[in-house]
């Protein structure tokens, strides 16, 4: 991985900072929350699902969610 790849993917983490998100893949799929912070690797995030749950899961698991989801 080079180094433009490394900072395109700390941005589209950045890009998620307190947003409302839903996990697209893994054991909390379907579910929603906000995502609180991201973890110095620059690629996962701590997120407070809907249902109280804190998590952390890769940002690549992850998408914005649109109103009305």
């Amino acid at each position: 991985m080079n180094q433009n790849e490394i900072t395109d993917i700390h941005c589209a983490a950045q890009f998620l900072l307190n947003q409302h998100i839903l996990i697209r893949l893994g054991l909390f799929a379907g579910e929603t929350g906000v995502v609180w912070d991201i973890m110095a690797d620059g690629r996962s995030l701590q997120v407070i699902l809907d249902s109280g749950k804190t998590i952390f899961v890769d940002f690549s698991l992850v998408r914005e969610s649109r109103e009305g989801e």
